[in-house]
């Protein structure tokens, strides 16, 4: 049996927003593709020149994760801006990338 599930996701999106939202749901769903339910805790990277370039893009962004990870009462999570994401599939540049982790074991 399973005890931890954990979920990426990436994007590339234009506007801050969307990113930092495309990037937490497809996290999500992937963490619950491998049998997940409620994600705990999250960890999100952007790019800082592209999503992070000042307080409205860095705000959006923020707004947008928060979207879709404020819909999960349990769910706390940290991020921070990077000069490059390293993804399932290596190092990406102008991109965001969620992390959430799903167990009951985390508090």
């Amino acid at each position: 049996m399973k005890n931890v599930f954990v979920g990426v996701g990436v994007s590339k999106a234009g506007q801050s927003f969307e990113a930092g939202k495309e990037a937490a749901e497809q996290a999500i769903k992937d963490m619950q593709s491998k049998g997940g339910n409620e994600p705990v805790f999250g960890l999100v990277f952007c790019s800082g020149g592209k999503y992070g370039k000042n307080d409205k893009t860095i705000k959006e962004f923020v707004n947008g994760v928060q979207s879709v990870f404020g819909k999960y009462k349990e769910l706390k999570w940290i991020g921070c801006t990077t000069a490059g994401e390293i993804t399932p599939d290596g190092v990406k540049y102008g991109s965001t990338v969620a992390m959430v982790i799903g167990t009951k074991y985390i508090k």
